[in-house]
């Protein structure tokens, strides 16, 4: 207990001494608060929701499925902007500035960046449904959320919690749908590979 609580009081310290912004919990281990601020600094000229709004669709190219940590680095550092519309939207040449150059292309964060062992986009039967989903870079993710969203599949009897499982429910169905419509209208069909680049360094951006 001691351990974990001299823990959260270094991460508490970090937050402090970086204006209260740390780095998300699940790239820590790969970039310090720091880096993480350079990297706020950078896009902070930018229209926030214009600038989310290309990240996502970089995420939607299978030539960038190797590049999911930073693009995830950058989309956490740009929701913590405010949104101005009146800031500048970035241009094709700011997107591969950002993505190609440091403080997001640091060692620090590129080093988490492996080549894809997985599908881009896989299919998943839920309820006598069809859906396309993204297994990201996890191992095993489909495999794994399949088998979890069994557990709802019990007789109404059994219930212990017939609210949680009502909203579970309801929520899986919405993000399942809204997963094969992203598929959809971005092109990407079922058991889409993704596409390996010569240049590890480079995100992929078409013009």
């Amino acid at each position: 207990m001691a351990k974990r609580k001299g823990t959260k009081k270094r991460k508490q310290t970090a937050a402090r001494r970086n204006g209260g912004i740390v780095a998300p919990a699940s790239d820590q281990s790969a970039m310090n608060d720091h880096l993480f601020r350079r990297v706020i600094e950078a896009t902070s000229p930018f229209d926030a929701l214009d600038l989310l709004t290309s990240v996502a669709a970089l995420q939607m190219m299978p030539a960038n499925i190797s590049r999911t940590v930073r693009l995830d680095v950058l989309a956490h550092a740009i929701a913590t902007h405010a949104v101005h519309t009146n800031r500048a939207k970035a241009s094709l040449d700011d997107l591969r500035r950002l993505c190609n150059e440091e403080p997001l292309a640091s060692f620090a964060i590129t080093r988490s960046e492996d080549p894809p062992e997985w599908h881009f986009t896989e299919p998943m039967e839920w309820r006598g449904a069809s859906f396309v989903v993204f297994p990201g870079i996890s191992d095993d993710s489909v495999f794994s959320f399949r088998h979890l969203v069994r557990a709802l599949d019990i007789p109404p009897e059994f219930y212990a919690h017939p609210v949680f499982i009502r909203d579970a429910t309801r929520l899986i169905g919405a993000v399942l749908r809204l997963s094969t419509e992203v598929a959809r209208r971005s092109g990407l069909g079922r058991w889409t590979e993704p596409r390996l680049e010569s240049c590890r360094a480079t995100v992929i951006l078409t013009p």
